[in-house]
């Protein structure tokens, strides 16, 4: 058992204090939730029980869960760009805004 005041290897194999491991592991979450955006969000979608293709492009970031379409809908939804931006933008004023926060949590915001 560790003693609270023992030094203890990291996984690059270095020794260092508890405090220490602490500190640079919370460098290493603070890195990893700054990182998070929707460029580095996307993936293939696979099925998590058997890893396989499941044919879709996931997006990351907008939610709790991922937005995930076949290509055929991506495709469509992109051509729609203009209307759907022309109608948020005539309704901007009765619509809500989300906010995303990390904890995979989102807030309403009026």
């Amino acid at each position: 058992m560790n003693n609270s005041n023992n030094p203890v290897k990291n996984e690059m194999n270095t020794v260092e204090t508890p405090e220490q491991d602490i500190a640079r592991l919370r460098a290493e979450n603070a890195q990893l939730k700054s990182s998070q955006s929707l460029a580095n969000g996307i993936k293939l979608g696979t099925n998590k029980d058997t890893g396989e293709f499941t044919g879709t492009v996931c997006l990351y970031g907008l939610g709790r869960f991922p937005v995930a379409l076949y290509r055929s809908q991506w495709e469509a939804l992109f051509k729609a760009k203009d209307s759907v931006e022309a109608f948020i933008t005539a309704h901007r004023a009765e619509l809500d805004q989300c906010e995303v926060n990390r904890k995979s949590k989102t807030k309403i915001v009026a």
